[in-house]
């Protein structure tokens, strides 16, 4: 373990610029200020240990927990729905992005290893059909039970075009 040992006399600011200095200058090290109670002795600023990038590589889109799955799910399916209500006027700019998004609508469907949050309304071991019947179902009551004009539409028109498939 290496220690820098700077003593209490320096400025505020030059020890703010040094340790500023000392992190942009080092590689990825981890730094710990350790200071006593009294003004007469020197502050200790030690180097814990080199650590490699931890982010280095990281794709949030590769790989990942199942619940970083389904958490990106849900974000992926509350963007589409947001940007397809607020095209919901212009049928042709719908279309083209339930197209565009075809994968992603039909993979909890059409995948038998896709992964199912635990408010999904697949169950693990169901059959294609199943879920596709489930999706129906679903789909059918979601639409009775809109309140808006523009959610039944949207809501239509997305089960319209997640059952051509089936």
């Amino acid at each position: 373990m290496s220690r820098i040992i700077l003593t209490t006399t320096t400025t505020t600011t030059a020890l703010l610029l040094l340790l500023l200095l000392l992190l942009l200058t080092s590689p990825v090290y981890s730094f710990v200020v350790c200071r006593s109670s009294s003004s007469s002795r020197p502050i200790e600023l030690i180097r814990l240990r080199n650590q490699p990038d931890e982010w280095q590589g990281f794709n949030p889109l590769v790989g990942g927990t199942a619940a970083s799955k389904i958490l990106m799910r849900k974000t992926q399916m509350k963007d589409l729905t947001i940007e397809m209500m607020s095209n919901i006027d212009d049928d042709e700019k719908l279309q083209e992005l339930m197209e565009n998004a075809k994968d992603f609508m039909l993979e909890p469907l059409e995948n038998d290893n896709a992964v199912l949050d635990l408010d999904s309304i697949y169950e693990a071991g169901m059959s294609r059909a199943q879920r596709y019947a489930r999706y129906r179902e679903t789909a059918e009551e979601r639409i009775s039970k809109a309140s808006r004009s523009s959610l039944k539409k949207l809501l239509q028109s997305m089960m319209d075009y997640v059952l051509k498939y089936e």
